[in-house]
């Protein structure tokens, strides 16, 4: 019988090892990363439970963070979300006004009771976010699609939120 359980994240690998080139860090460990993972979760519970989670405390499950990308190419706005290991049905993606939300739940697929795993990193659990996307954008004309984990929305901008760009010149 295993008496210790273990949580953690995988590091990505050392820049000190010979004739390896040095990785990005991963997200979990910038700053603007976490800060923007705990304001996120400051909205889902109770604030005693979320900081008496950071403070050593039990918590029955933690939210799943979801990683979003939002930038630009000349016709579009494109919010970029990592969902690995879930089904499209599970994800529900709504715009109001200048805000796009995206939220869902991982399941578990199959019960396995913990006192028999060796180690635990999988997550399961519900997540949302929300993100405000420039002005400009034609929210009835957006569109999603789901692939390979990443979840790819396309708000297009209007006229006049494209033509808007002008280049500078620098003196």
């Amino acid at each position: 019988m295993l008496e210790r359980k273990e949580r953690s994240v995988l590091s990505q690998g050392s820049s000190s090892q010979q004739g390896q080139q040095p990785q990005r860090r991963s997200q979990f460990s910038s700053p603007m990363a976490q800060m923007d993972r705990l304001f996120d979760e400051m909205f889902k519970r109770p604030f005693f439970s979320l900081w008496s989670h950071r403070l050593g405390g039990e918590q029955e499950s933690e939210a799943l963070y979801v990683p979003v990308d939002v930038f630009e190419d000349n016709e579009s706005v494109i919010v970029k979300a990592e969902i690995p290991g879930i089904r499209k049905e599970d994800i529900n993606v709504q715009l109001t006004g200048d805000t796009i939300t995206i939220s869902g739940e991982k399941k578990s697929e199959s019960k396995v009771q913990e006192e028999n795993f060796y180690r635990m990193e999988s997550s399961y659990g519900s997540f949302l976010r929300s993100c405000q996307l420039p002005q400009g954008c034609l929210s009835d004309k957006a569109r999603a699609t789901f692939k390979d984990g990443v979840l790819e929305i396309r708000i297009p901008k209007s006229t006049e939120a494209q033509q808007r760009t002008k280049q500078i010149t620098i003196e």
